[in-house]
């Protein structure tokens, strides 16, 4: 091998690990920023997904000989990309259904994450229907209270976006007539 491919050998696997590392690390920051990591704070399932991450990114460095008689560095790289991706991803998935569950203690200490309650809230809870001081035990204050007769709205901070949500109730003689998630 010539001295010229040696070096374009060695610059193309730098920047092949380079490429790789920022795709492992933005696609960590995008799971770390989403608002379920919010919840889970510095519990174990963070822990995991650091050490999953790491692990994607020293593995195939390290075993780079073993692996190499079954792929490539190249496809090594990729293939311990999405085995963390996918790790990482079902870990999120599993924190969502935990959070999607509704409950008055979740939905009292985590604000930002009321938008995934939502769902499992009006189907076990049945929100149309119950009178306005049901909706207060269940629910605790609103941010809003437009409290006028016949109609009034209440409206409860749901979480972010690119607008705030905002889990709206709509009562009309003090009964809740519809429900709707809105941006503003």
């Amino acid at each position: 091998m010539s001295k010229q491919n040696i070096i374009l050998n060695i610059l193309c696997t730098v920047v092949l690990i380079a490429v790789w590392a920022g795709i492992l690390f933005v696609s960590y920051f995008l799971f770390i920023f989403s608002p379920m990591f919010t919840l889970l704070g510095s519990g174990i399932l963070v822990y995991i997904s650091v050490i999953i991450y790491i692990l994607a990114f020293v593995l195939p460095i390290v075993f780079r000989k073993r692996i190499s008689k079954y792929l490539s560095l190249p496809l090594s790289f990729i293939v311990f990309t999405i085995i963390s991706v996918v790790l990482v991803g079902s870990i999120l998935a599993v924190a969502k259904g935990y959070i999607s569950e509704f409950s008055q203690e979740k939905w009292g200490k985590y604000e930002s994450l009321r938008t995934y309650m939502i769902d499992d809230l009006e189907e076990e809870y049945g929100i149309v229907g119950k009178t306005d001081k049901q909706v207060l035990e269940l629910l605790g204050e609103p941010m809003y209270n437009y409290g006028f007769e016949p109609f009034a709205r209440f409206e409860y901070y749901a979480g972010d976006g690119i607008d705030s949500y905002y889990y709206e109730i709509v009562f009309e003689k003090g009964i809740a007539k519809d429900t709707t998630v809105a941006q503003h």
